[in-house]
């Protein structure tokens, strides 16, 4: 080993003092890089485990799961994101499905009118049925902050556009309400 070590040393040390200096800073700077990559790929990437915004209730049911599953998670901007390492992501959602507890999550107005970019090519159909699609959410969501009402589907139904006036069909909506068992309609609701 000695000898090893004699014979790298030997042309380093025919070298001038500037350049031993350099060839040094350079040994650092490699290992310096080495172990900050292998400490880098080492880190956890965590992505958000949905991409609708969930409810308190379906949130602290998912946060519990993963706590008794035992896999690592993190919460975003607010309570209701979650975030879990990217390599789990899969087998989070499987393990929700499996013990019936994934959310049933709705993609909201803002996310259905306002990720349109100028580029995005959308047409004027799927532009209508976005925005449709964002009135029932929102629709949806005024009724549920009504206190009897527990949850709420709404289906509006837009006819197509006939040629003359008296043939126009109006729009037609269909409510579906479930209500919580112990509390009473009012007529102020």
């Amino acid at each position: 080993m000695a000898d090893f070590l004699r014979q790298l040393w030997e042309p380093i040390s025919k070298l001038s003092r500037g350049k031993q200096i350099g060839l040094g800073a350079i040994i650092l700077l490699v290992f310096i890089g080495v172990s900050t990559a292998s400490m880098w790929s080492t880190q956890k990437t965590y992505i958000p485990l949905f991409e609708e915004k969930l409810k308190l209730e379906d949130a602290s049911k998912i946060i519990t799961q993963l706590k008794a599953s035992g896999i690592s998670h993190k919460l975003g901007d607010s309570p209701v994101d979650i975030l879990v390492p990217i390599e789990d992501k899969a087998l989070v959602l499987l393990n929700l499905a499996e013990n019936k507890n994934l959310p049933l999550a709705k993609p909201g107005w803002t996310q259905l009118i306002d990720s349109r970019t100028l580029f995005s090519g959308t047409t004027d159909k799927e532009f209508d049925l976005n925005y449709i699609r964002g009135l029932q959410a929102s629709l949806e969501e005024a009724l549920k902050r009504m206190g009897p009402i527990k949850d709420a589907t709404v289906n509006i139904v837009k006819p197509k556009k006939e040629l003359f006036k008296d043939e126009q069909a109006e729009p037609t909506a269909s409510i579906l309400l479930e209500l919580d068992p112990l509390k009473t309609i009012t007529p102020e609701n």
